[in-house]
This record gives structure tokens, C-alpha cells and sequence, in this order.
């Protein structure tokens, strides 16, 4: 980074930290995919699944519904519990790029099996 540059937060590079042989995969992880798991893990909500399935499919609200057999409305009604959840929206700039690259860190995850990822899929167990 250019040191006589902007000022930068420390949030907006922690990035960086993940190239690092520490606990920061794990911690970025949990910091951000937490309330999601969280609630999967408690409520049946598959909300890691959803978003798995709504990024992979690059947003496209027809093709993620397809692959996880629900109606495009169902989807919608999804990504609303999930930004409360989060609290912020999960298609827009960082959040999304946070939310992306977390979840394809979360199979490298030392605590991924405790928190329902299924390595040998790489994806949440599947359910409907």
C-alpha cells in the first residue's frame, strides 16, 4: 500500500491477513459467515446454502432457485432473512465480495465439519 496515500481501515484490508499461516481463515470465516451459520445450525434456515447457491450462479436469482428446487419468490423471501441476519445487503461491493470469498474459504476452515460443512461435497449438507 502506498503509505503517503489514503488513509485505510484496517477492516478493508484484512484481506491481506488471509495469505498468512495463522487462525485468520477461521476467524475471517466465523466473523463473517457467523450469524449465518449460526441460525443454520439452530433454525434448519439453510441460509449458507442459499448463498452458496446465489453467488454461484452468479446472482441470478432463476438459476439459484433451480438448482435448490425452490420457487425464485422463495429465494427472494431468503436473501432477506439473510441480510437482516447480516445486516447489510449481500449483493452490493465489499459485502458481497466478503461473502464470497468466505464462503470458499469455509471448506479450508479448521472448524468447517462442527459448523455443518460437508467436505467431501464441498457445500452445506444438502437440504431443501
Amino acid at each position: 500500500m502506498n503509505p503517503k496515500g489514503l488513509v485505510h481501515r484496517y477492516d478493508d484490508l484484512r484481506v491481506f491477513d488471509l495469505f498468512k499461516e495463522d487462525s485468520s481463515v477461521d476467524s475471517f470465516v466465523q466473523e463473517v459467515l457467523s450469524p449465518l451459520l449460526a441460525l443454520d445450525r439452530t433454525r434448519n434456515t439453510h441460509m449458507i446454502e442459499t448463498l452458496d447457491a446465489f453467488f454461484t450462479h452468479g446472482m441470478v436469482r432463476k438459476a439459484a432457485a433451480a438448482q435448490l428446487e425452490i420457487h425464485p419468490n422463495t429465494l427472494d423471501y431468503r436473501l432477506r432473512a439473510i441480510e437482516d441476519a447480516l445486516g447489510y445487503a449481500v449483493r452490493l461491493g465489499t459485502g458481497a465480495f466478503k461473502l464470497q470469498l468466505a464462503l470458499k474459504l469455509l471448506p479450508l476452515a479448521r472448524n468447517a465439519l462442527a459448523r455443518g460443512w460437508d467436505h467431501r461435497h464441498n457445500s452445506p449438507h444438502p437440504v431443501k
